[in-house]
């Protein structure tokens, strides 16, 4: 069993869980286990355990972190810092784990604004720097989640905000020149967060995958179908 936790508004929860469904599908063919969606007010560690969850997969969102009231993480807070199961958290859910594990406050912080004469590429966030498509990230230091890649790789990337200030029990795996925080480990446990979308891959950017198989592998799946 796998965990998908999806975090928004509660007048979003629809459309977001239906935007999951894709990667979920992806995940239990990759598994041949079922990858259960969750609202991130309903998981528990408690249920995590009952099902035994092998992987949990903490989700993008796109409202802002401070948009959503504190205690509606309350039970993401006590899964992510009490489960002994693999977590990783991709984009939203990676600036959220750097809340968590005390390194930002819980906000966004915008990477800046755009410059004069810059073009914006995208209506979300009008006015701000925004990765928004295929970037190319580099490592800073191996590790299981880039087995198989080179020094640099391609990754999807949608997001105006990042994690500023590392959390003190993590290190940094992965930059580039626009976001310096794009993916980080915690030092003693599986869990890794990660700026960009690698669940977005695609046949001609397949770098995603091998993320998540990796992920995968690092959460005990050793025999992965179509990876």
């Amino acid at each position: 069993m796998i965990y998908m936790v999806v975090t928004e508004k509660e007048e979003k929860r629809s459309s977001q869980i239906e935007k999951q469904v894709p990667v979920k599908i992806a995940i239990e063919k990759m598994t041949g286990d079922p990858c259960l969606i969750r609202w991130f007010t309903d998981v528990s560690v408690e249920e995590a355990r009952r099902l035994g969850v092998r992987a949990i997969f903490l989700m993008g969102f796109g409202t802002d972190i401070q948009d959503i009231p504190r205690s509606r993480y309350r039970a993401i807070e006590r899964l992510a810092l009490e489960t002994e199961v693999p977590l990783i958290g991709i984009c939203g859910g990676h600036q959220l784990l750097g809340c968590i594990f005390g390194g930002d406050p819980y906000r966004n912080y915008p990477m800046r604004k755009l410059r004069p004469g810059e073009p914006d590429i995208a209506s979300y966030h009008p006015g701000m720097f925004k990765e928004w498509g295929y970037y190319e990230v580099r490592k800073v230091r191996d590790d299981p989640l880039f087995e198989g890649l080179g020094d640099t790789f391609v990754v999807a990337q949608y997001h105006y905000c990042e994690v500023r200030r590392m959390p003190p029990d993590f290190v940094l795996l992965a930059t580039n020149n626009n976001c310096r925080v794009q993916a980080f480990r915690h030092k003693k446990r599986p869990i890794y967060g990660t700026q960009f979308h690698f669940e977005r891959f695609t046949s001609d950017y397949p770098d995603g995958k091998r993320i998540m198989a990796n992920f995968l592998k690092i959460s005990g799946y050793k025999r992965l179908r179509g990876s």
